[in-house]
């Protein structure tokens, strides 16, 4: 319904992940061994793809006591049949080189080949009857959300199993023909091309480790086994091993071994400490398999404990998170997916149980670039448990603009700050301005490698985490009205009629831009101004509505006057070449959604009477449904589609054919009474329908599960109104499945024609066509959906708050919110304020302003977006005792907003929350070995990727005309800790203790490094270090230790104030993010919120972490003084965001830059010529990457030689190779 229907003949199956792992549970706060917390974490995962996400994340949490629950969402069923063997053999104690080659390699040797069909069976076993599951081993960690599920995965387990028992014949052809694809595969698409994509698997290690990632990949395809690891070359034997079945089987339409050419295990893993000391495929492969193993039994050890729980759902991820919306007693008739008759139906195998409404975590991986953003927000958005630490992930692998600033802005087909007003949720990014993931890696990517491929599809890979930005605000939790301003989020906005109108009007025409004439044409012949998968429509007008109903619940308005108002505007626009011809679908779907109701679709058609198109024909010359007195205003067109009339897609290979997208077209040919509706929420699938005998208005779907692959026709349906049907001449309706117009499918007119009609049929062919009252094998109807309740005003017994009041621009840009807050006047304010009491409005929080009237009489007032309240403006009605304040909305590079941009959220009898910064295991981070003879040049271009194409200009500026830029300054200094700690500034040596220093009051903080660690979750990397705040009462304390210090030379930081502030909010969320000791109840954060204090001589620090420090520290008899004040801190570099602002459009032109160093004495400073321009930073990264390392010894060099036989590996010199021969002859094949 959401999505359009589109032919997809050349499927690609993509059994293992192409995106490193991430922690989907990074946002929770720390929660330690002494900690309790009875419910489990609800995660929800779409389009889940492989479990690395499920499995690195878990060991993120190894030493939490926390228990998961998690629903693993995806429409591959071979994906989740393997995801069960996955955890199965983990339940079963499988060895682990068992359950890495079944899991990641193409051919399996026999020993392992036999664990799997061992293990299919076993799982079989248990899943007969489906009931029997429940009782079984695996029911005990695994479920399904249906019955439907579980049949899917049997039918891969089936298939798995049978290739045990294939006759000599029937396991040669399996074998010869999978093996001759993926040589095919492999000749096609891989031998020829250098693949960069396993850079994003190295994180900050790019430069080292893109060329040998290329290499590893093209040995996985080569051999078949993970980079062609000569391990597992050799377990598979002369005869080379046997296909593996969980990767030959998928659900492709032609039945053949499909996976996609882009396919590399090493693409899931983070791999950047792989290539810290001496590095080779084989080492490379060898630190995956340890990190898997290790993530194998942490998940081991959680079923022992019964804390994992895992829910499975096959099927379409949009449609299963509107059923979830609609709750366990949902009416919301749908199809399971695309393509298919089965029907959506949850309650787990016995089908009462009650499906997750709820989820703490919700991750979309990257299904936006299949079904479009809003698509997916929309869906998943209102599942988003109300919670400080809730976050919703969206990613996206596609570029969608070639300016990356502007790319978040066109995927929401909307100003950002407006669409994030509606959904209640904000890219953290949009409101913050800074992240602490790498950035690098994907500039280096584009900025590398996009001048060659100017015409094609190019990735730029882009996470992006949604969170209530309200939540964010400090003072939301600390202040006395906490619990009524937690309401603001039930609270609905308010947008004016008209400017609701033009925002969703806007929206309209990006949804649908794909069917602008002038746009198409001026796109025809020019690849390079095409869109990303043109010819794929993201939008139908059930996906606007469906915005329009989520708005509904959130907004505020004269609802029916602005519907009536963006009709009216889609029906005058001109632009959109087929707008007009969908307006019957557009009326239709806000009549079922309950947004605007059409009289039309609440009566008999037979009952209007004269339209512009006639009179409703009578019912003497009509058939089946249609020939009744009484027909119901909405019904549902079947077409059968005969299946030679489908050869225009399957005479042609599928390259050839791309994705065309398909629609109904409802026609009337007579030229008088003429139209033509279109309607593209279709549903297709294979089959044939058959006559219900006990309920004359609908049928029965038998559906041919080999699609394609068949012989059966195609069954077309969807729901439209009534009227159309009966208008004009019977022999004048026309229906037909049409192929959508756009650049791509013009191939089709030769064979076609203009209209682009697959197959077309009147009413009299009863055979082809059928009119009924519900979609074939579906329960419900076309009916109008339950109603929105209203929400209540935030109120205390002093005063109201009305709704927000949203002000847009002529562009339907957010600019302003307006709150009016009613002062009940009888109450003290009410009274200071009739008394002429002078009105003060503050900023205390991002999101929150406090109200004080005659100078002692407080109100909190709450927004929920962040705000520039510096520049408040108000009006006043004393005698009718209200105050109405107007703001502008402040995002990331806004005044005000989140000026402090690292919060802390305080809890009561909660842990705290650092909103912005990720939470991170130090211990579980590996170490960067720090050696004064090691090359450490890699960090550099990772500290000049901190900085924006802004701040690099603001650099180049003499100190005193620079703007304060507290932010800037700071990651100046993170800097110095970074380059500092590895040896890198000047000729300082390696430095590990370091002091901030502001002028006129000395050092205030000493900050104690302990190790350099790799951030795997981020593709950063980490600063493990320990803080003491120095306080008057500490430095008489720590006179003796201090004095040491000073001997032993720290390096000082110089800072001003305003940076120095910037530290003190800082170290509270530094300190959380690695926490693994608990607040004692008595902790100051309680009384006086987190900072403790910003002024120089306090610390911003609660007591509850001092002594707190690393095994590290410990080992420091020198710092052994300080350790009772030391508290454990995680630092990282901050980086720019990419769809914030720019960071890679001045490395493309190259500018010079400089950064300031820090000297070892207050009060002076350094610069480092050591430190490089960006463009020279790039160029340096791409000549290492042009160096290519030996294979035999691991020098690098830009000399070195292919081996003269298979063009494979790479030698110094013939010494290098003939040493090497031993190993490399079982790999060695002539080209």
């Amino acid at each position: 319904m959401f999505t359009p229907t589109y032919i997809n003949l050349r499927y690609w199956f993509y059994p293992t992940g192409n995106t490193p792992a991430v922690n989907l549970f990074r946002e929770l706060p720390a929660l330690t061994a002494e900690d309790n917390e009875d419910e489990a974490i609800k995660a929800l995962l779409l389009a889940c793809g492989d479990p690395r996400n499920v499995l690195f994340s878990l060991e993120c949490e190894s030493n939490s006591s926390r228990k998961f629950d998690i629903t693993c969402c995806d429409l591959e069923p071979a994906v989740l049949a393997r995801n069960v063997i996955l955890f199965a053999l983990i339940a079963d104690d499988a060895r682990p080189e068992d359950i890495w080659n079944i899991f990641y390699h193409l051919f399996l040797p026999d020993s392992t080949l036999k664990v799997l069909h061992d293990q299919v069976e076993k799982l079989l076993l248990a899943s007969d009857p489906p009931q029997a599951w429940t009782e079984s081993l695996y029911g005990t960690f695994i479920r399904f959300s249906n019955l439907d599920t579980l049949q899917q995965l049997r039918k891969y387990w089936i298939l798995y199993s049978e290739t045990r028992h294939f006759d000599t014949s029937h396991a040669q052809r399996f074998e010869r023909d999978t093996r001759a694809t993926i040589t095919q595969i492999f000749n096609e698409r891989i031998k020829d091309n250098t693949m960069f994509h396993g850079t994003r698997s190295v994180g900050v290690a790019w430069a080292r480790g893109c060329g040998i990632m290329g290499r590893a990949f093209t040995a996985y395809w080569k051999t078949g086994v993970v980079g062609g690891n000569m391990a597992d070359l050799q377990a598979l034997g002369d005869s080379k091993g046997h296909v593996n079945p969980t990767f030959a089987i998928s659900s492709a339409p032609t039945g053949k071994f499909a996976v996609h050419y882009g396919t590399d295990p090493l693409l899931g893993f983070n791999l950047s400490d792989a290539f810290d000391g001496q590095y080779s495929i084989d080492t490379v492969v060898q630190a995956a398999k340890r990190r898997f193993k290790s993530w194998c039994n942490n998940f081991s050890t959680r079923l022992t404990k019964s804390s994992v729980l895992v829910r499975l759902f096959c099927g379409d991820a949009i449609r299963f998170c509107h059923t979830l919306q609609e709750g366990p007693t949902s009416s919301f008739g749908s199809y399971l997916g695309p393509w298919t008759a089965r029907s959506l139906a949850l309650g787990g195998l016995d089908g009462k149980e009650k499906p997750l409404q709820y989820f703490d975590i919700i991750d979309t991986s990257n299904l936006i670039d299949h079904v479009g953003m809003l698509n997916v927000l929309v869906a998943a958005a209102p599942l988003l448990r109300q919670e400080v630490s809730s976050c919703l992930y969206t990613e996206c692998l596609l570029q969608a603009t070639k300016d990356i600033t502007k790319s978040l802005q066109a995927l929401l087909c909307s100003d950002v700050t407006s669409i994030s007003l509606i959904l209640g949720l904000a890219p953290v990014g949009h409101l913050l301005g800074m992240t602490i993931d790498d950035v690098s890696t994907e500039a280096f990517l584009y900025s590398a490698f996009s001048a060659a491929r100017q015409e094609e599809q190019r990735q730029y890979r882009m996470r992006v985490p949604w969170k209530y930005p309200g939540l964010g605000d400090p003072c939301r939790e600390t202040a006395a009205t906490a619990l009524a301003q937690q309401n603001q989020l039930q609270r609905k906005i308010r947008i004016d009629a008209d400017q609701l109108a033009g925002l969703f009007f806007s929206i309209y025409k990006r949804m649908f831009a794909t069917e602008d004439l002038s746009a198409i044409m001026a796109s025809i012949g020019k690849p390079k101004e095409r869109s990303m998968s043109y010819d794929l429509r993201y939008y139908s007008r059930a996906s606007l509505v469906a915005l329009l109903r989520l708005a509904m619940k959130k907004v505020q308005s004269d609802w029916t006057r602005s519907m009536d108002r963006l009709i009216e505007e889609v029906g005058e626009d001109r632009s959109l070449i087929i707008g007009s011809n969908s307006l019957q679908e557009l009326y239709m779907y806000l009549h079922v959604f309950g947004i605007r109701r059409c009289p039309e679709l609440d009566i008999n058609p037979r009952e209007i009477g004269l339209t512009p198109n006639g009179q409703p024909r009578s019912t003497s010359t009509e058939k089946g449904l249609l020939a009744r007195r009484s027909v119901p205003p909405m019904v549902h067109i079947v077409l059968v589609v005969p299946r030679k009339k489908l050869e225009i897609f399957t005479d042609e290979s599928p390259d050839k054919i791309g994705t065309p997208t398909l629609h109904l077209s409802i026609r009337q040919i007579d030229p008088q009474t003429g139209f033509d509706n279109r309607f593209f929420s279709i549903h297709c699938f294979f089959g044939k329908i058959t006559d219900n005998p006990s309920d004359k208005g609908a049928c029965c779907a038998e559906e041919d599960v080999r699609g394609w692959s068949g012989g059966a026709d195609l069954i077309v349906t969807c729901p439209v109104p009534t009227l159309q049907l009966l208008l004009g001449p019977q022999r004048g309706i026309q229906v037909a499945l049409t192929i959508n117009t756009t650049p791509s499918n013009t191939q089709f007119i030769r064979k076609l024609g203009m209209a682009l009609d697959v197959f077309a049929t009147g009413l009299n062919d009863t055979s082809r066509l059928k009119i009924l009252e519900r979609a074939p094998g579906l329960a419900g109807g076309p009916h109008v959906l339950s109603k929105n309740n209203p929400s209540q005003w935030q109120s205390s017994e002093e005063y109201v708050q009305h709704p927000v009041t949203i002000q847009l621009d002529k562009e339907s840009r957010s600019t302003h919110l307006q709150v009016r807050a009613d002062i009940v006047k009888s109450s003290e304010q009410g009274q200071a304020l009739a008394t002429g009491g002078v009105v003060e409005v503050t900023q205390t929080g991002p999101c929150s302003l406090r109200l004080r009237i005659g100078g002692v009489h407080d109100s909190a007032l709450s927004f929920p977006f962040p705000i520039n309240g510096v520049v408040a403006k108000t009006r006043i009605a004393r005698k009718s005792s209200w105050i109405e304040v107007s703001v502008p909305v402040s995002a990331a590079l806004d005044p005000s907003g989140f000026v402090d941009t690292f919060p802390v959220i305080i809890r009561k009898n909660k842990p705290p929350v650092a909103w912005s910064i990720p939470r991170i295991q130090l211990d579980c981070q590996p170490k960067v070995q720090i050696k004064k003879d090691h090359d450490y040049s890699w960090i550099m271009p990772l500290m000049t990727m901190t900085r924006s194409d802004r701040e690099r200009i603001e650099l180049e500026l003499e100190p005193s005309k620079r703007n304060r830029n507290p932010i800037l300054d700071l990651k100046e200094s993170l800097q110095v800790l970074f380059i500092s700690f590895v040896g890198l500034n000047n000729n300082y040596g390696l430095i590990d203790k370091f002091q901030l220093c502001m002028e006129g009051t000395g050092g205030h903080t000493l900050i104690f490094v302990t190790a350099l660690r790799h951030d795997l979750d981020s593709g950063s990397v980490v600063l493990d270090a320990c803080v003491v705040p120095l306080t008057i009462s500490r430095v008489h304390s720590l006179k003796a230790a201090l004095s040491r210090l000073v001997e032993a030379k720290p390096l000082m930081i110089n800072v001003n104030k305003d940076e120095t502030i910037l530290w003190k909010k800082l170290l509270p969320a530094l300190a959380e993010r690695c926490r693994t000791w608990k607040h004692n109840s008595t902790c100051q954060y309680q009384k006086r919120g987190a900072p403790l204090s910003i002024e120089v001589a306090e610390t911003p620090l609660c007591s509850c972490g001092e002594g707190q420090v690393s095994p590290e520290f410990l080992e420091r008899k020198d710092w052994a003084g300080f350790r009772k004040y030391a508290t454990r801190i995680a630092i990282s570099p901050i980086f720019p965001v990419p769809y914030v602002e720019s960071l890679v459009s001045n490395l493309q032109k190259g500018d010079p830059k400089e950064s300031r160093m820090a000297s070892s004495a207050p009060g002076a400073s350094a610069w480092d010529p050591r430190i490089p321009s960006a463009s020279s930073m790039l160029a340096s990264s791409m000549a290492a990457y042009a160096k290519e390392r030996c294979d035999f010894c691991g020098a690098s060099s830009m000399d070195t030689k292919l081996c003269g036989r298979c063009k494979g590996a790479r030698y110094c010199n013939a010494e290098c190779q003939k040493s090497h021969w031993k190993e490399h002859k079982k790999l060695c094949k002539h080209e």
